[in-house]
């Protein structure tokens, strides 16, 4: 499970900030803005967000940035309440993301009222093009926050067990201001398809690997379930189809016990566990998910043995970020 928002405070707080990047020009953010990964709602949204468009490549970037983080999150959110098996957990989750979004507007106010970022100077415009810039996208991230907080707690308002505020008692509450008149947020559209699969996905390999979210072969005991342990099936699967193609299993989730694929897969499991592959915690029997639980979930799924490896590297957080960084397939997969 991971709620956290590292972008936003990349962008609030670090080296995402507009004010570091005054001085680049409009080519620099074309060029990023190509860079941005495209991200699709894999759940219906409730609302769209009425915000100001873009018009300067800058600000074009950012907006891409502030969106496509937005989709990422909601799916991720979503995805851990869909997989929740009980309603314990579910509860868990909404007081878990209930605190960190709180958390989050929080440090929006008091960014916006030390650098002066109201929504009121950015409707009247400023002369000073790189500040009006700079309120442009910190309110954006705002309201974007903001839609992130109503999709979420009316779409599991079962689970809130405190208040839940709406949009007018958001801005009163945590930013000390009225809501925009009119309102900032629409009716989303009906969506007609979730996201496309990737093309590694959606392709029948010449293997036919089947991709299964689920268990492959009966759990044994002391093994946790993959419903219970899997944060998210669609990124796994997505592994899965990686770890098939680099013939580290074979269409029958066999490990392929190759000279040297024990330590390479050790090195994957750990990276996987790095990128938060694995839920935090198992609510059957309340209590922590551990390495140990993820090494034994994955080796019974693969039909092998990687105990000794796996000791040797999961706490040597060098060796596998320099794993990670050198290679491709495992860098590119999605952290959660």
């Amino acid at each position: 499970m991971e709620f956290y928002f590292e972008l936003y405070h990349d962008i609030l707080f670090l080296g995402l900030h507009p004010k570091k990047n005054h001085s680049k020009k409009d080519a620099y953010f074309k060029e990023q803005l190509l860079k941005v990964k495209k991200e699709f709602n894999l759940f219906q949204p409730l609302y769209d967000n009425d915000f100001e468009k873009p018009l300067t490549p800058k600000r074009k970037y950012y907006a891409a940035l502030i969106e496509n983080e937005a989709i990422r999150y909601l799916n991720n959110v979503c995805t851990e309440f869909t997989n929740a098996t009980s309603t314990n957990e579910k509860k868990y989750l909404f007081n878990t993301f209930n605190k960190i979004i709180a958390e989050k507007f929080k440090e929006v106010h008091s960014h916006c009222t030390q650098e002066g970022y109201t929504y009121n100077k950015l409707k009247e415009g400023t002369e000073d093009t790189d500040f009006e810039d700079e309120v442009f996208i910190i309110q954006l991230l705002k309201t974007e926050l903001i839609r992130i907080y109503l999709e979420i707690t009316e779409k599991f308002s079962e689970f809130n067990t405190g208040d839940a505020l709406n949009e007018e008692q958001i801005y009163k509450h945590y930013f000390k201001e009225k809501a925009p008149q009119p309102s900032l947020f629409s009716t989303a559209e009906q969506i007609k398809t979730a996201a496309p699969l990737p093309a590694s996905v959606a392709k029948k390999t010449e293997d036919e690997f089947k991709v299964i979210k689920n268990d492959v072969k009966d759990t044994a005991k002391g093994i946790l379930s993959y419903g219970d342990i899997i944060q998210n099936p669609e990124y796994f699967s997505i592994f899965e189809v990686e770890l098939f193609h680099h013939q580290l299993i074979n269409k029958d989730y066999v490990f392929n016990d190759a000279h040297g694929n024990k330590k390479t897969m050790a090195l994957v499991y750990a990276a996987l566990v790095y990128k938060n592959y694995f839920k935090k915690r198992d609510f059957k029997k309340l209590r922590d998910i551990t390495p140990l639980d993820i090494k034994k979930f994955l080796n019974h799924r693969y039909s092998t043995n990687i105990d000794r490896e796996f000791r040797n590297v999961i706490n040597d957080k060098k060796l596998v970020a320099e794993f990670i960084s050198d290679n491709f397939w495992i860098a590119q997969l999605r952290t959660l």
